[in-house]
């Protein structure tokens, strides 16, 4: 990152040139159950490969496409990649639901929930394929406000993930009020598991989450051991390295997945 921001200009440049050739390819991480270990979701990831700066870290390029006002119109891009994915693999009779963050931008515009119901639809994909990750840092501002989109995604008929749990941001508790689906535990508190106050907090965080009915991701998840640890304080799926990195549709079809009864 430190050495992509000394040469900023050429590397933004470079960046707003391959957005508005479509570029930015979507990418898909699997989310697999932590019991059977099958796919049984993937998480939408934005990918770009440049010819000078070769793979390009998401968490990298993301933060300058923000800068540059071209963070909506490349999660557009990765997006209607991504559902015609997903009308995809359900015309071959594969049961997978779609993870897909969602920016403080996106989260708060006019008109997002009917645009969203307006391109599944078109495809006859069902709302309940896909979850919105909300960052917990999101989900606690404004507290009425965010409480009503919620709701109203809700409604509509989406999953709705609260992300970044163990970051630090709040307190469990706050995020009860909000009519969310389920929650992802940060990666930094899920590298912690193995020592006993980690393994302690996230036995705590998965208890919470048991009781308000939440289903429960772990990101970062990167050995067996750690996968074991999480599997036995009950946290239902589980994501990272040791699973699979962000691939492209073409190696993603290879992976073997959960399928339509």
């Amino acid at each position: 990152m430190s050495t992509l921001a000394s040469q900023a200009p050429d590397f933004q440049s470079r960046l707003a040139s391959a957005i508005a050739q479509r570029e930015i390819q979507a990418c898909f991480q699997p989310i697999v159950d932590a019991q059977t270990h099958r796919v049984v979701s993937c998480e939408l990831v934005p990918c770009w490969h440049d010819e000078i700066h070769g793979r390009v870290l998401a968490r990298t390029f993301v933060p300058f496409a923000q800068r540059l006002g071209l963070l909506e119109e490349m999660a557009l891009q990765v997006w209607a990649q991504s559902i015609a994915s997903l009308h995809d693999w359900r015309s071959n009779g594969k049961s997978l639901t779609l993870l897909v963050n969602v920016s403080r931008q996106q989260f708060h515009a006019s008109g997002f929930t009917v645009q969203l119901v307006s391109d599944l639809n078109r495809l006859d994909i069902p709302l309940s394929c896909i979850d919105l990750e909300i960052a917990e840092s999101v989900a606690m501002e404004d507290g009425r406000s965010t409480a009503r989109r919620i709701a109203e995604l809700r409604e509509a008929g989406f999953g709705i993930v609260i992300g970044d749990i163990g970051s630090g941001h709040s307190t469990f508790s706050q995020l009860l009020g909000l009519s969310a689906t389920g929650i992802k535990i940060d990666a930094a508190l899920t590298r912690r598991v193995r020592g006993n106050v980690g393994a302690q907090l996230v036995e705590a965080v998965v208890k919470l989450a048991q009781v308000s009915k939440l289903n429960t991701i772990a990101a970062g998840v990167e050995d067996a051991e750690t996968a074991a640890l999480l599997t036995l304080l009950g946290v239902h799926c589980l994501q990272g390295r040791h699973f699979g990195e962000p691939v492209d549709r073409q190696h993603f079809d290879k992976i073997p997945t959960c399928t339509i009864d």
